[in-house]
């Protein structure tokens, strides 16, 4: 299956795309900087690695397009709370309108693909409850040091809702 990583360099996208090469997967990525490229090249070509900045609509929808998905993990994106501090627009404009960038180009160009997406953490109480798995730890009410990084994930999911079934992982 052809798979893009957005964020491929990040903590999450060196381990997926590690994971997904193993399993015999065509994966492709997009990067904004030169971070872990040693490790991720150890399993998916440079030449699979695209450096796109997810606001520059064109450039992404030239990209999904040219490539065509059959699956999409989205990470990219600015998920770390002390980063979002300090450039809270920036945040703000490339976890909303850099992923609705993503999942419009999706709709357009392969809208029979599955998509995963992923952004914080911080949505989880995990301080309440730090003995139980990930799925029986409560949200938690969000202060407004998380709430910049939790609304765009809001936006989105009422934006999509309705695709609901599409953006199901198929891996």
């Amino acid at each position: 299956m052809k798979v893009l990583i957005t964020g491929i360099n990040g903590f999450a996208g060196c381990h997926l795309s590690m994971l997904l090469s193993r399993k015999g997967h065509e994966v492709l990525g997009t990067r904004i900087d030169e971070l872990n490229l040693d490790i991720i090249t150890k399993y998916v070509s440079l030449d699979d690695i695209f450096t796109v900045d997810l606001n520059d609509r064109e450039h992404l929808d030239e990209l999904i397009g040219s490539t065509k998905p059959e699956a999409v993990f989205h990470l990219a994106g600015q998920s770390w709370v002390p980063a979002s501090w300090k450039d809270p627009a920036s945040t703000f404009e490339v976890n909303l309108i850099g992923s609705i960038n993503v999942f419009d180009s999706i709709v357009k160009h392969v809208p029979e693909s599955r998509c995963v997406y992923i952004s914080t953490g911080n949505f989880y109480d995990v301080s309440a409850s730090p003995d139980k798995a990930a799925d029986e730890v409560p949200v938690h009410e969000r202060d407004f040091r998380t709430q910049g990084l939790a609304l765009p994930a809001d936006v989105l999911e009422k934006l999509y809702a309705g695709n609901a079934k599409r953006w199901i992982p198929g891996l």
